[in-house]
């Protein structure tokens, strides 16, 4: 009992912070209602739980991106229900479709709080139970996940011959460590196309682990994910600069001859990087919704 208070609380704190009164409304007359009474009989233990978990997955997620506020309450039953394997069994259990929503809901925050190693074993068990159990009434629709495989590097690799052609160029990655991570809670939104650009040349077979073969060098920044977790506001752009400065100049292969040959991608035109004209004017931009003019 404890336990569905302080989830119903959770819940209801977030509908309610999303204006959403007269859904919240309607929630807590059906939660009323149907007490004692088990409507999804695969998800009984405690039924009022998993029918939370139900609403986010099939009602809120059906019809736009989970927010944050959702996310965070489907973390923490991910500690209390499927935190280890013999929890998600015994979730698995009472609730199949319940304890695989939660996992897969949970992928972003595994990923940041514990590295794509954890992300990518829930998701595998989280897709093993979907497919084994029967799902009943509750579908978890996996294509709303679709990104996660990808980016976790669970779909296999570009056919080798792909860029077997002559005139085919190659790509080398730099690795920037911090600033290319957390990965699923960065690949969202148009910030998101500096994750799926990286990660698609990552298992590009035109990539080349050799600087001397390579026709350009991409560099990967998770700016904006970056700014949200290590620069306090109202610094944002100063420190991003700062940021920017720093890493072009500890690129190994960024001189006069080869800054041409360098890619740099800004999510948010230059904002980001107000002085980019002074350290990568010469080197290839992609810029998402940008306009701007060369100098």
């Amino acid at each position: 009992e404890t336990q569905l208070n302080f989830v119903g609380s959770r819940v209801l704190m977030w509908l309610q912070r999303a204006r959403w009164q007269a859904v919240a409304a309607a929630l807590v007359l059906s939660s009323v209602e149907r007490i004692g009474l088990c409507l999804y009989t695969e998800c009984d233990r405690p039924a009022e739980t998993w029918d939370y978990v139900r609403y986010l997955d099939q009602e809120i997620s059906a019809v736009s991106p989970l927010p944050r506020e959702g996310r965070d309450v489907l973390y923490e039953l991910y500690h209390a229900y499927a935190a280890d394997p013999l929890q998600r069994a015994k979730s698995a259990e009472h609730c199949a479709s319940g304890t695989a929503a939660i996992m897969l809901h949970s992928l972003a925050y595994l990923d940041r709080d514990k590295g794509e190693a954890v992300a990518r074993e829930v998701y595998l068990e989280a897709a093993e139970i979907v497919q084994t159990f029967p799902a009943g009434d509750w579908v978890v629709n996996l294509s709303w996940h679709a990104a996660a495989p990808m980016l976790l590097e669970l779909e296999p690799p570009a056919e080798p011959d792909s860029c077997s052609f002559p005139d085919r160029p190659r790509f080398f990655v730099y690795e920037t460590g911090e600033y290319a991570k957390p990965l699923l809670s960065c690949a969202s939104g148009m910030e998101g196309s500096e994750v799926l650009l990286h990660r698609f040349l990552l298992r590009s077979a035109c990539r080349t682990r050799e600087p001397e073969e390579a026709d350009y060098f991409y560099v990967p920044f998770y700016s904006f994910c970056y700014q949200n977790l290590h620069i306090a506001p109202g610094s944002e752009t100063v420190e991003l600069d700062r940021h920017n400065v720093a890493l072009v100049k500890s690129l190994a292969h960024f001189d006069v001859y080869r800054s041409r040959q360098h890619i740099f991608h800004f999510a948010h035109e230059f904002w980001d990087f107000p002085s980019w004209d002074q350290h990568v004017a010469r080197s290839v931009i992609f810029a998402v919704e940008a306009w701007f003019c060369l100098r």
